[in-house]
């Protein structure tokens, strides 16, 4: 069926459509954008706070390690064969060391969490490890890590420290050392008293923290090598330096900063809060994709529609019908009008004039005519 545009008919459904549309559409836009606008700085809000929760957490974590090894080289028995040690060798002092050796193996069964550390050891002045237990019970071998930054930082400090992340000797898997300085009762440094953790406790400190369905937290160096990660196949492999799309986030890590920055990932919108953890120079990375939050706004936006081609349904029947009722008798009139125009007309023919309105009083007139 041929649809007239220019008739009354169609011009009542357009006017009818458009009045109740536009509005509608326009209130939709605006409560989308403001819903989106909302969300979306709750969202900064929220990965900002969470990576400042867990770049505290991770603080705290390494500030009871490094508290933990202080208490440990105030032992006793430690600070005595560590005296022994420098002033008459290693040698002299064997029995001492075994000493040492059952009482860090008994210590070491009896630590909390023992499956997050791989062994304990203690230095000399030069750094050479000449006692110390392993996770399996056996003796730390004879080694030198007067190069590890753990050792650097304790001798030249003489305060508690945390190195950098490396790989395991004896086990080639990340970890990092906790040490304190062992002294003498006037202050002498002696050596190092260190605890090797392994990389996963990070991990698992971080990811025991829930950010949606597709955030996670990240524990990262000021180079950008990743520290902890959900995946631990991640952690030491993966620079995030290299990734050219994470370059503003990763400038505003390496500078301490605390905030927030949109950026995308494999064509995946996201947004990360970060904030740096105090130590080393590592930050912490929140990141979530940025659909997620937008789960609420895209929700209303639907409904919108969804109410707008309703409304839009039921407008346009019901000035449907309307149209019809106002139409029908003026179409009538036309007719009339055509027929006797034509001249072969029924002059006699009258219109149904059973309303008091425009179209009720054009009929009366068509009758009197």
């Amino acid at each position: 069926m041929k649809i007239n545009l220019h008739s009354i008919s169609s011009k009542l459904i357009l006017g009818g459509l458009t009045a109740v549309l536009v509005p509608l559409a326009v209130v939709g836009y605006i409560s989308f954008s403001k819903a989106q606008t909302a969300l979306l700085d709750g969202s900064k809000q929220q990965v900002q706070g969470i990576a400042s929760d867990l770049a505290r957490m991770t603080k705290n974590t390494l500030q009871a390690e490094m508290d933990k090894a202080t208490t440990m080289a105030s032992q006793k028995r430690i600070v005595t064969l560590a005296e022994t040690v420098k002033r008459s060798g290693i040698e002299a002092a064997s029995e001492q060391v075994q000493d040492v050796f059952n009482a860090l193996k008994n210590q070491f069964n009896h630590m909390s969490n023992r499956s997050h550390y791989q062994g304990l050891f203690l230095t000399d002045t030069e750094g050479n490890i000449f006692t110390g237990v392993l996770e399996n019970g056996q003796p730390y071998k004879k080694t030198n890590i007067s190069k590890d930054s753990v050792f650097i930082r304790v001798k030249q400090t003489g305060d508690p420290a945390i190195s950098e992340m490396i790989l395991s000797r004896a086990t080639g898997k990340p970890v990092v050392a906790s040490g304190a300085p062992v002294k003498s009762p006037n202050g002498e440094f002696l050596g190092v008293m260190g605890m090797v953790i392994r990389a996963e406790y990070f991990s698992d400190v971080i990811v025991n923290r829930k950010l949606g369905n597709t955030g996670y937290g990240v524990l990262q160096s000021s180079d950008g090598a990743v520290l902890a990660h959900p995946n631990h196949n991640h952690v030491l492999k993966l620079n995030t330096s290299a990734i050219k799309e994470m370059a503003t986030l990763n400038r505003r890590v390496a500078a301490g900063e605390t905030g927030v920055e949109r950026y995308v990932f494999k064509d995946i919108a996201k947004i990360a809060g970060f904030a740096p953890v105090g130590v080393n120079g590592w930050a912490i990375i929140a990141t979530q994709n940025e659909a997620e939050f937008m789960v609420a706004s895209n929700s209303i936006r639907n409904w919108n529609v969804s109410v707008a081609v309703i409304a839009g349904l039921i407008v346009g029947v019901l000035v449907m019908f309307a149209a019809r009722t106002i139409v029908r008798p003026i179409n009538a009139a036309v007719a009339g009008l055509k027929d006797i125009a034509q001249g072969e007309g029924d002059l006699t023919m009258r219109l149904e004039a059973t309303t008091r309105d425009e179209v009720g009083e054009l009929a009366r007139w068509f009758n009197t005519f």
